[in-house]
Formats: C-alpha cells, structure tokens, sequence
C-alpha cells in the first residue's frame, strides 16, 4: 500500500509502469483509457492517490504523467 492506503495491484502497477516510461510528457488519456473495462477506474485510483497528476498543455490532448509519490512506489 502506498501513503494514502491504495493496494498497488498487478494492473495498477502494469498501468503505472506503462505511464511512467512516457517520460515527462507522459501518456495520453486515450492511450490509457481506450481498451474500456477498469482502465478508467484505475486511473482514477492511481490519481486520487496522488500516484500520477494530469499534465496536458493547451494545445495538446489530455495527458497523465507518474508523481514523485508514483516513482517511490514503483521502487519498492
């Protein structure tokens, strides 16, 4: 569990490890959230736990990117 109790599951891990090698830029919400099924709810999980943050600019389409709290927790 991380800081704020959430279970970091093997899909919540694949999806965080999938966002972080997007690098700063991150991933596009539609790249995550496409296939349909849980996808959604666990980018919610991930982001309400403060595990990756939205970061999309004017211009570009919706984006998430990993926190530092998403990087710790991928260390462990």
């Amino acid at each position: 569990m991380n800081g704020k109790g959430l279970r970091l599951t093997e899909a919540r891990r694949d999806m965080l490890e999938f966002i972080a090698r997007g690098g700063e830029r991150g991933r596009m919400m539609l790249q995550l959230v496409a296939s349909g099924g849980r996808e959604g709810a666990r980018l919610n999980d991930l982001r309400n736990a403060g595990l990756v943050e939205y970061c999309g600019e004017l211009n570009e389409p919706d984006r998430v990117r990993v926190t530092e709290a998403g990087r710790k927790a991928l260390a462990k």
